[in-house]
């Protein structure tokens, strides 16, 4: 079985020479690839794909495993061949935490070793990006508009290694204070309004946070959270009941099920997904049922 490991440029070694040790002497053929730069995870993804890859390991944070995704998809039939394995080094690990990785590099090789499978959804976006060029892109565990977006745009680099998750809070409050456009989402059923939109195709937003309680990553759906009012208060009980999991504070709070999903703004507001800055609305989303072969955590249910 050939195998290719895809390594963050933030990612260090020294966190992953054990790991790679293990995963070496499962998989013989296993090769190493680190990017240097944006993009080079999606571009190394999808030559290994057409070279014949059997396993793509994503050994970094969740920006990451989306570029990887994108790039496994972009090949010629590539949803058909490789299984995606995870290695969580980035900031949240939102995905990794939806497939039980939770306790480390050395868990997570661990889960690779042992080769449980599942076939997962995959919500393909459609969107113009800051050029006004249209793109298509998938997103493995979520995407938000509005508020969520205009946050995350002002988050870099720097910001995020040297306060960590803290980044988000920071910049989530300077969001609040500059005042939200108004956006307009449309399903087949039924529409809704707010400034804050966030879809899910799993239970977990920003790390631990459980915003969408009763999604399956595997039940051909997304669930869609519309808020509509956000304030200071009201984002301090959100934040509080999605972390804790106590579902109190659900005024103003709008859930949807869906397998399409469109939303539109008249002012400019950014979309995001898997917490990096895509792009403006108008934007289109499908999901594509089983698209997806990723290692995950546990034997998988009978």
């Amino acid at each position: 079985m050939r195998g290719l490991v895809i390594f963050n440029p933030v990612a260090r070694r020294a966190r992953t020479r054990k790991p790679l040790r293990a995963l070496k002497k499962a998989f013989p053929e296993l090769e190493v690839s680190l990017t240097r730069s944006a993009g080079d995870a999606h571009n190394i993804a999808r030559d290994a794909v057409v070279s014949g890859c059997d396993i793509i390991i994503a050994a970094g944070g969740d920006g990451t495993i989306n570029e990887i995704v994108n790039g496994i998809l972009d090949a010629p039939e590539g949803h058909k061949r490789p299984t995606l394995g995870i290695i969580p080094l980035g900031t949240a690990n939102v995905f990794a935490r939806e497939l039980g990785l939770t306790q480390g590099a050395d868990h997570a090789v661990s889960t690779i070793i042992k080769g449980y499978t599942k076939r997962i959804d995959l919500p393909i976006a459609e969107y113009h990006d800051a050029d006004g060029n249209i793109k298509r892109r998938a997103f493995i565990q979520l995407a938000g508009a509005g508020l969520d977006a205009q946050a995350i745009s002002m988050v870099n680099g720097k910001s995020k290694k040297r306060f960590g998750a803290l980044a988000y809070i920071f910049a989530g409050s300077r969001a609040i204070m500059t005042g939200q456009p108004e956006i307009k989402i449309a399903t087949d059923a039924e529409s809704a309004i707010g400034p804050l939109v966030l879809i899910g195709n799993g239970r977990f937003y920003g790390g631990g946070f459980v915003v969408f309680p009763d999604s399956d990553i595997s039940d051909g759906l997304m669930d869609v959270c519309v808020f509509s009012k956000v304030g200071f208060v009201r984002a301090a009980l959100y934040a509080l009941t999605f972390r804790l999991n106590l579902h109190f504070a659900t005024r103003g709070l709008n859930r949807i099920k869906t397998r399409y999903l469109h939303l539109s703004s008249m002012e400019g507001c950014g979309f995001e997904v898997d917490g990096e800055f895509a792009g403006y609305l108008p934007v289109t989303v499908n999901v594509l049922p089983g698209l997806l072969n990723v290692i995950t955590a546990g034997a998988p249910r009978a």
